[in-house]
This record gives C-alpha cells, sequence and structure tokens, in this order.
C-alpha cells in the first residue's frame, strides 16, 4: 500500500487548480492535472477518488467562506448596526461589510473563479443558484426580524427583489474576478456597490 505525502497532495491541487482554471470542469481531465503534477495517473487516483472529489477539495474554503459570510450578513447581532444606518446615523455598515467583500476576495479570487464561473459539469455546478435561493431565505427572514424589533420601518418586499440583489451580488463579484482589478480598484468598487445597495434600502425602509 502505497504511503500519501502530504507534499505530494498539495502539488496535486495546486496543479488541478491551475488546469481548472485553464480549461475548466468540464474539459479538464485527470491525466492533464497528472501530468502538471508530475505523477502517475494511478497515484492521482489514491488521493482523489474522482475529479468531482478534486474539484470540491479546491473550492471547499470558499464554499465554506461564502457559507459563514451569508450566515454574518444577515445575523440578528447586526440589527442594530443597520437601524442605525437606515435612520443616518452611522456609515459603521458599509465599512464593515466592504471589508467582509474584501476578505472575501483576498482569501479566495482564485477559489471564487473557480466555483463561479467554471464549475460547469461538476456537483457545485448550481452553486450560485442554490446560494441566492437560501440568501433570499435569510433576507426574509431577516426583514421579518426587522419588522418585529422597529415596526415602524416598512419591509414588505417582493421576494424576487432579494433574489435580484443576491444575482447582482454574484455579478459584481465575477466582473471584479475577470477584469482582473486591481486592490485598490476592488475596494473602490466593492465600497461604492455597498453603498448603492444600502442607500437604496434605505430609501425603501423609510419611504
Amino acid at each position: 500500500m502505497q504511503v500519501k505525502k502530504d507534499s505530494t497532495r498539495s502539488q496535486i491541487l495546486i496543479s488541478a487548480e491551475k488546469i481548472f482554471l485553464r480549461d475548466g470542469y468540464s474539459k479538464a481531465s485527470m491525466r492533464a492535472i497528472a501530468d502538471e503534477a508530475c505523477v502517475s495517473l494511478g497515484n492521482l487516483y489514491n488521493y482523489f477518488s474522482c475529479k468531482d472529489d478534486l474539484f470540491r477539495s479546491i473550492v471547499a474554503p470558499a464554499v465554506a467562506d461564502m457559507e459563514a459570510f451569508l450566515m454574518n450578513h444577515h445575523d440578528e447581532k447586526n440589527l442594530d448596526l443597520f437601524k442605525s444606518y437606515i435612520e443616518g446615523d452611522a456609515d459603521e455598515l458599509i465599512s464593515l461589510q466592504a471589508e467582509r467583500y474584501m476578505t472575501l476576495l483576498k482569501r479566495h479570487r482564485k477559489g471564487l473563479e473557480l466555483l463561479l464561473t467554471k464549475a460547469q459539469g461538476s456537483s457545485l455546478e448550481r452553486f450560485k443558484d442554490d446560494f441566492t435561493d437560501e440568501c433570499t431565505k435569510k433576507v426574509i427572514e431577516y426583514m421579518e426580524l426587522t419588522s418585529k424589533r422597529y415596526p415602524s420601518f416598512k419591509t414588505e418586499f417582493h421576494p424576487f427583489t432579494y433574489h435580484v440583489q443576491t444575482v447582482w451580488m454574484f455579478v459584481t463579484l465575477e466582473e471584479i474576478i475577470k477584469h482582473r482589478l486591481s486592490y485598490k480598484d476592488t475596494k473602490k468598487v466593492i465600497q461604492e456597490y455597498i453603498k448603492f445597495e444600502y442607500d437604496g434600502w434605505r430609501d425603501l425602509f423609510t419611504s
């Protein structure tokens, strides 16, 4: 029985990421990945049972942080900060959310590129759709909490509006990644995107 080495596994992951970014999941082959990693095809399968297993291993950190991002974004503990923003008392919320987006992109730019633009044919090809559906549910729950705590705020909006907001988020991330924006430009775009979004919500909540 061949002993698995952490260094070999790491090299396979690095090589697979390169091939998946170049070819996309559907066109990438395990043979090409093995050649890039300088391992035999048989040895590659000692580490990963199939191409999907390998792909999921690469994007797992990005998936985990996206899910954490979703939970933090709509956490009940943010309600008071959200109220302050709606009432025009503080812009702290924009800075907080911008920092979360920047951290996500800094840590997982390649992983997000794979997940959002290269996953067709994998078990994660519906990640955006599934995430959007889950986010819509979370926003509805968040609005219900907001309504209970702050009855004066208007919080009855069409659920599809929340759906579109999440789709817009993914489009923004994809375009930033696709156009290889610098850190400075990315930060500027993210800040403007969030301000545009939250100023819109402020107007809706108080109209």
